[in-house]
């Protein structure tokens, strides 16, 4: 009896609230940093020991043994919240898959004779038209910039889910085994097999087994434009995808294509797609591997409309799902000066659906202006007279978009000495499609032969561009010896500025606009493809070191961010 009376007074610590306080820091410090975190939502005295300063400065000096990552010497003065950089430390380094070691110096975190010595770039530079990547084995790359997903439905029950998941999507065989036609172009009984041009492009869906693969863009589409319904440059151009949308999807309206650039120029927009679109492209040539290497820099050519936000989003995403080891996010404009070797410039990107001028002074963008305006104008004009002159109905722009046809368009130097020609221009022939008809077939290439045509679509479009303009706006600012300056070293870059007699109309045109600069505007032109400057311009920046306090840049020039800088300050001193 006595036994029992005194089992009955001795207290039963059953619960961990009841337990000592120094047991339940050493149970938290076996758990996992999510655990924890859950463990702070459960009541309020759980809450004080999970947030508390010891218990996270404690994981912190253990997850840092472990992820042998070496950081910069942070200062005494500065409020570190080890809560936040152990989730961050959590997400890039233990989450996922481990991290590779640099195949020279063995470490996970590069020495600075290292860094210098074998320092590596993957650049990716996204256009409406093509994406160009240039890898670590400087080999370039290309890749249409094009997304095609699935419209999200209202029915996102888990039953919804599960019957999507077995891949009966409009775009796959409807047999034992499903399979995408694009992503598996051996199953439609060749008629893939007569393509000349095969570029792989992304396709995406959440809820679709073939989410994954990569598909094939049909017929003569080596400068596949994007044309986006909510794309902010393309409003007018989606009938350049109507065909292609019919040929791979039929009348399903729940498909739309999308373009990974719209990320960088609306503050809304997916940043979902471009993720899946750039582990794609980083996938499909073998370097996400590599861009996980401490060794390695992963340069984004951002365009000018992008803005803080958008980076802040950017840089989270490629560092806690990508796990990339740094970021540079490089303007267009100033990685075509790093190509060009020039500190004070003037660039002019005319590309399909948008030209940019930018004003660089001393390394650093000064402004910029853009106007929608750009090569895709030159082939909606040429369809239109095609159809006006009854030479060919519902005429695919996508057929007139390409290097073959307009190498037969010319933009005069004198407009009036045209005008006053006496003898009539000579014809030559052009290839064009119709659009893909409604049950699928494909349409064959018909010869037409255009003559002055040639000579106003490309006349039509400069009119519209209004770029002598658009300079003299860019210079108004600058004092006279800047003017100098930039004027002195106009670089054109893109493929717009490809078009025959593009660089003597801008140089003459400039001149008789601004004639106190005559004698030095200067607009030299090299022979080759521009599209591709801004890729090879990325590869030349130079790379801070890892305790380099130029880490982080200010405005108008490239942005660094290393994998331990994003996990000891996040996104909190971007510029």
């Amino acid at each position: 009896m006595e036994d029992s009376d005194e089992s009955k007074n001795v207290p039963k610590n059953d619960s961990l609230i009841q337990l000592p306080a120094e047991l339940i820091f050493r149970i938290l410090s076996y758990c996992n940093i999510f655990d924890i975190c859950s463990i702070s939502l459960t009541c309020k005295t759980l809450n004080e020991y999970a947030e508390s300063f010891y218990v996270w400065k404690q994981k912190w000096d253990n997850l840092l043994i472990k992820s042998h990552l070496q950081f910069p010497h942070m200062s005494a003065d500065e409020l570190v919240n080890y809560k936040i950089l152990c989730i961050r430390l959590w997400k890039i380094c233990f989450q996922k898959q481990a991290i590779p070691r640099c195949i020279h110096c063995k470490q996970m975190t590069c020495t600075s004779s290292c860094s210098q010595t074998w320092d590596r770039k993957v650049v990716i530079d996204i256009g409406s038209k093509i994406t160009w990547l240039l890898p670590t084995s400087f080999v370039l790359r290309r890749h249409p910039s094009v997304v095609a997903v699935r419209r999200k439905t209202q029915d996102s029950s888990v039953e919804h889910q599960e019957i999507h998941r077995a891949c009966k999507c409009s775009c796959c065989h409807r047999s034992v085994n499903p399979a995408c036609i694009l992503c598996s172009p051996e199953k439609t009984n060749g008629a893939f097999s007569d393509w000349k041009m095969k570029p792989n492009a992304a396709y995406a869906q959440q809820d679709c087994a073939c989410a994954d693969d990569t598909f094939e863009m049909n017929y003569s589409m080596r400068n596949l434009a994007v044309c986006d319904k909510s794309s902010m440059f393309t409003k007018d151009r989606t009938s350049l995808w109507d065909d292609i949308m019919v040929y791979l999807f039929g009348n399903v309206s729940e498909w739309q294509m999308v373009s990974p650039l719209d990320c960088f120029l609306h503050e809304q927009s997916d940043v979902g797609i471009f993720n899946f679109y750039l582990k794609h492209i980083l996938e499909q040539y073998k370097m996400l591997e590599e861009v996980r290497r401490p060794n390695v820099s992963l340069v984004i050519c951002e365009p000018a409309e992008s803005t803080m936000s958008i980076r802040r989003k950017i840089v989270t995403l490629l560092f806690e799902k990508l796990q990339v080891n740094r970021v540079c996010f490089l303007n267009k404009a100033l990685a075509v000066s790093k190509l060009q070797d020039l500190e004070t410039c003037l660039v002019v990107d005319s590309g399909a659906s948008n030209t940019v001028v930018t004003v660089i002074i001393d390394g650093k963008v000064r402004n910029s202006q853009h106007v929608p305006v750009g090569g895709l104008t030159v082939a909606q004009n040429l369809a239109q007279a095609i159809e006006m002159k009854g030479l060919l109905e519902n005429v695919a722009l996508s057929s007139l978009d390409t290097n073959r046809v307009k190498s037969n368009c010319h933009l005069a130097y004198s407009l009036a000495a045209e005008e006053r020609r006496i003898q009539p221009i000579p014809k030559q022939s052009v290839y064009a499609r119709t659009r893909i008809n409604s049950d699928g077939t494909r349409s064959k290439l018909h010869r037409i032969d255009l003559g002055a045509e040639l000579h106003l679509a490309p006349e039509t479009m400069y009119a519209a561009l209004g770029l002598p303009e658009i300079i003299q706006t860019c210079v108004e600012d600058l004092d006279k010896q800047e003017s100098h300056d930039v004027l002195g070293k106009i670089i054109l870059t893109g493929g717009n500025t490809e078009l025959r007699g593009f660089a003597n109309r801008l140089t003459k045109d400039l001149r008789q606009l601004m004639p106190q600069f005559s004698a030095i505007i200067n607009t030299p032109t090299f022979s080759g493809c521009r599209s591709c400057d801004v890729a090879m311009g990325g590869s030349r920046i130079h790379t801070p070191l890892a305790s380099s306090t130029s880490e982080w840049n200010g405005a108008g020039e490239a942005v660094w961010v290393s994998r331990e800088m994003y996990i000891l300050y996040g996104t909190d001193r971007l510029i």
